[in-house]
């Protein structure tokens, strides 16, 4: 971004404390709701800057939150005073995501676990387990729709739809591993079909 951004830490750290709650199925299932707070709403990064944040994020090896701690570095770059060093900001912005998102979800984590692991042949756990499968699936599509539509001005963006919706359906109909529709997925950006 070419003008200097103001931010409001205090108001990025209680919305990433309440996106830490929702992020059932990882963090990637956040990424429309950040795109609306971030993008959309507040104006404090741009689609390129998102666009490449996910890429970055998911290219390093780690935990997919990564892409939302890579959100708070852009945030912290974009709000450096010119003449200044970007990194302290950028590093604050980073880490205040960082720890905002893992925190609250980590504690609730840890004790939910446990009560789960005393109750697990209760008929309301497993419903429960088994209702939460249809949200992330949800969360992880409107991901998925997304990060595609950021895309748009791209010419292969068609193809790119069309490979993603050949991968929900060998997901959802067949047993083929992840990993091996990860690597024709890598194989076809790397060629520049999608």
């Amino acid at each position: 971004m070419n003008e200097l951004i103001s931010v409001d830490w205090l108001s990025v750290g209680l919305h990433f404390l309440g996106f830490s709650f929702l992020a059932i199925g990882g963090a990637v299932t956040l990424l429309p709701d950040v795109y609306r707070y971030l993008v959309n709403s507040e104006h404090w990064i741009n689609d390129s800057q998102f666009a490449s944040a996910i890429a970055l994020a998911q290219a390093s090896p780690g935990p997919n939150v990564m892409v939302l701690s890579m959100m708070g570095w852009n945030l912290g770059i974009n709000s450096t005073p010119i003449g200044q060093s970007p990194y302290p900001l950028a590093i604050f912005g980073f880490m205040l995501i960082l720890v905002c998102v893992l925190l609250p979800s980590s504690l609730l984590t840890f004790q939910a676990s446990k009560w789960v692991q005393r109750h697990s042949q209760n008929y309301y756990v497993m419903g429960f387990k088994q209702g939460l499968a249809p949200i992330v699936i949800g969360a992880i599509l409107a991901s998925s729709w997304l990060i595609i539509s950021g895309q748009h001005e791209s010419p292969h963006v068609n193809m790119a739809y069309a490979v993603a919706f050949i991968a929900i359906i060998l997901v959802w109909k067949t047993r083929i591993h992840i990993l091996w529709m990860l690597l024709v997925g890598a194989l076809l950006g790397g060629l520049s079909v999608i």
